[in-house]
């Protein structure tokens, strides 16, 4: 047992790599728009164009690290889907091997725990799909967050980890601050086991103020292309909270698209409830032991990570599953500390055998997840049209689509949505200009099979997906509802 203690983190990696490898060799594997935007960023710093710090447009979602991340893959295997899929799931594999190493520092000496509650961790459906997304901010969270976990959970007193617990909360908060509500127990909790001192309470504030003054002067010129969504006190909150177990059974399948649902069968549903009802009856445990009056300090924290997790839903104007992504963590903790409480063999058998064996079936099943409307295959197709007819700039109806055939193209194709403003207005005026000195361009749509003819500057592509109108006139393009110069 102890030979084999020494390969469990080898053991991690390799099975988080070996359960992706239905997705990464599907024909239906696609960057979405805003991954594609991320990858044309990392492009972009790869031949010397630029530094991208935050996701193009905005002033919050740091990627900076994704970016480096995906430019070592760019340098290895050249530019493609597979280098941005392979970069962020290394990224989130380094996050599970912190997960774990955080787990070993809380739990017993040999205690097989960190090692299976992981493993359940790497099997779960909820990062199914985003443990290799792109998205400007989450993975790099899910990544620091289980750093600092780790760190917060050395209960040695180091200046030097005091500062980077203080700059790492600043950094997770430019990345993606739905993860800092649940790390906020937690960290509450490390820092009281550690003990107080005013050394080391100026060392945390030092290390949030040496990263508040570099992100200043980092986000002094950035656009605001784009907000983040507003959260109000004013919403519906009993309807809010009635919603909750259902938006928490959404994200446990990890089979979804931007708002929307991708059912990928009976198994990852049958597991999306039981994590749902195991997240409620986690919670229900940590306050039956509290009103006990249990000495478990660790658990209320876990107990809380989960709830405050839970919480921000009542706030958001609208659900999208994506916002509960920091809860699996969370909730991980949290049965680390619940099954240390529980001794019984067979109880424990009956948490982990299903949820892992359930977890291979699933997560092969994402061999089939496709997001809707198109896959890889037919944006390849679409792009390797316009090379061959000699079309480099498109108008395109649809916003995420744009980013697309300019990553799938390596920027043969440039590309412009409706209104005459975007994340990053240099591909706007290319297009503009090239439609007002007479290039030849192209207008492109998905086709929704309404009643169309034909012809030869009508043509429908990749088994009738898209619909391209070639060299249309100014008329026609302001009648599509291009805003024009």
């Amino acid at each position: 047992m102890r030979h084999f203690r020494k390969y469990e983190v080898s053991i991690l990696v390799l099975l988080a790599i070996l359960s992706r490898m239905p997705q990464l060799t599907s024909d239906l594997l696609l960057l979405d728009g805003d991954e594609c935007i991320v990858g044309l960023m990392a492009k972009h710093l790869y031949e010397g164009k630029e530094l991208p710090i935050y996701f193009y447009g905005q002033s919050y979602g740091f990627s900076f690290i994704e970016v480096l991340a995906i430019d070592l893959f760019y340098f290895l295997f050249g530019v493609s889907d597979i280098s941005v899929k392979l970069a962020m799931l290394c990224l989130w594999t380094l996050g599970i091997t912190f997960f774990y190493k955080a787990l070993k520092r809380i739990n017993e000496p040999g205690s097989l725990t960190p090692f299976l509650i992981t493993l359940v961790f790497v099997f779960a459906p909820a990062w199914a799909v985003w443990s290799m997304k792109a998205r400007g901010g989450y993975i790099t969270s899910f990544f620091l967050s289980s750093l600092l976990m780790y760190i917060v959970f050395d209960g040695h007193k180091r200046f030097a980890s005091y500062l980077a617990l203080g700059f790492l909360l600043v950094v997770i908060y430019e990345s993606q601050p739905l993860w800092l509500p649940g790390l906020l127990p937690v960290l509450c909790y490390g820092l009281y086991r550690r003990g107080f001192s005013a050394r080391f309470v100026f060392s945390f504030l030092g290390g949030i103020l040496l990263a508040v003054l570099i992100f200043y002067f980092v986000k002094n010129d950035l656009s605001n292309f784009w907000s983040p969504e507003g959260i109000s006190l004013r919403n519906n909150f009993l309807v809010k909270l009635k919603d909750i177990p259902g938006q928490v059974f959404v994200q446990m399948t990890g089979s979804y698209d931007y708002f929307e649902r991708v059912d990928l069968g009976i198994v990852t549903n049958i597991l999306a409830i039981l994590y749902t009802v195991l997240i409620f009856l986690g919670l229900s445990f940590g306050i039956y032991l509290l009103v006990k009056k249990r000495n478990t300090l660790l658990l209320y924290a876990s107990c809380s990570s989960v709830l405050f997790t839970l919480a921000y839903l009542v706030l958001f104007q609208r659900f999208a599953a994506r916002y509960l992504l920091p809860l699996s963590g969370f909730s991980f903790l949290m049965f680390s500390e619940i099954i240390n409480k529980v001794k019984n063999k067979v109880v424990l058998s009956a948490f982990y055998l299903p949820l892992i064996v359930l977890g291979i079936i699933s997560l092969n099943a994402f061999e089939h997840y496709r997001p809707k409307w198109q896959s890889g295959k037919q944006i390849k197709q679409l792009t390797e049209y316009f090379d061959k007819n000699n079309i480099h700039f498109v108008f395109s109806r649809w916003g995420f689509l744009q980013w697309q055939i300019m990553f799938y193209s390596n920027e043969k194709v440039i590309a412009r949505s409706v209104p005459n403003f975007d994340r990053y207005p240099a591909y706007i005026s290319k297009v503009n200009h090239a439609f007002s000195s007479g290039r030849r361009i192209a207008v492109l749509d998905f086709f929704y099979h309404v009643p169309f003819e034909s012809s030869d500057t009508k043509i429908l592509l990749a088994n009738n997906t898209y619909l391209v109108h070639l060299n249309p006139s100014r008329e026609e393009l302001v009648g599509y509802g291009f805003d024009l110069p």
